[in-house]
């Protein structure tokens, strides 16, 4: 077996992967603890869709920020599993989105600015994706 090099950029990115997906996964813990007095503190359009999210997206949402979090720890530890989590968060993020962009008021109730961060979110998670299968075939990764 021959011992292929890794750049040092390689982690690099995979550490900021990780940070970035435990940052969601953050988000999600916090979206879903939130108590009623933390929900009073949103407006009342805010409130609103929160109120009316479905079951489906907030699915959607569990499985991206914890198939991409699995997916940078598989990365780190230089596995192929890597690969179809990214993969799987990437649909839950898309199934997320769906309703956001489509079936909701959010564009109405924050703006420009959830386009944005969300383009800016699926931008990584499909860098994500194409950086796993780049490093598989690298052999950095088996």
């Amino acid at each position: 077996m021959t011992n292929i090099k890794i750049p040092i950029w390689f982690w690099i990115v995979a550490v900021i992967a990780l940070l970035w997906n435990l940052a969601g996964l953050s988000q999600f813990f916090m979206d879903v603890s939130m108590t009623s007095e933390q929900l009073s503190t949103l407006t009342l359009e805010e409130q609103e869709l929160y109120k009316q999210r479905p079951l489906w997206a907030l699915i959607g949402f569990a499985i991206a920020t914890l198939g991409g979090t699995l997916g940078a720890i598989f990365l780190l530890l230089k596995k192929s599993w890597c690969h179809p989590l990214f993969l799987i968060s990437l649909i839950g993020l898309i199934l997320q989105n769906v309703w956001s962009f489509f079936m909701s008021d959010a564009m109405e109730v924050y703006g420009s600015m959830a386009a944005i961060m969300s383009s800016v979110v699926i931008i990584f998670a499909l860098f994500l994706l194409w950086f796993a299968k780049f490093s598989i075939k690298k052999g950095w990764v088996r």
